[in-house]
């Protein structure tokens, strides 16, 4: 998951123009995310949470573990 960590960038960033942002990427967390993204207007909303805004649902990520 390296969009909550860019998004954090762009967010600090003085000159930030465009963050790219994955096709399909709304769905991407979904189950792996006990915190969904949030859109707001068309934009991904920073996450305001403590660290990067992440909290994992470990159980489901082991399922991608091979």
């Amino acid at each position: 998951m390296n969009t909550r960590p860019s998004l954090q960038w762009a967010a600090a960033s003085a000159n930030l123009i465009i963050c790219e942002w994955p096709f399909d990427q709304e769905n991407a967390g979904t189950g792996i995310l006990d915190t969904p993204f949030r859109f707001e207007d068309g934009f991904v909303a920073v996450p305001d949470g403590p660290g990067l805004g992440i909290d994992l649902n470990e159980a489901a990520l082991r399922r991608w573990q091979a």
